[in-house]
């Protein structure tokens, strides 16, 4: 999971460049702490996660009427030609 908004290859490859694809654990008594380890080692993004979908629910609880929602639409077309 990355904040990152992939435009085109090269935005995916910078999202990813360097990160772990795989973490090994082996099945042995420290088991918990290595998992911890891989969730570090990897980067997982349990809070982004959870504050993304905190931050969307906020959202879509907002009320919006057919003016406000074209008025976003066409400032974020303008933001994005930019």
């Amino acid at each position: 999971m990355t904040p990152i908004r992939i435009v085109c290859a090269n935005t995916q490859s910078a999202a990813i460049d360097g990160a772990p694809a795989s973490f090994g654990i082996r099945h042995t008594g420290g088991a918990r702490a290595a998992i911890q380890e891989a969730r570090a080692a990897l980067k997982l993004s349990w809070r982004y996660v959870q504050a993304f979908e905190a931050e969307a629910a906020q959202l879509y609880a907002q009320p919006m009427d057919i003016d406000q929602v074209l008025s976003y639409l066409r400032r974020s077309r303008s933001l994005r030609s930019r």
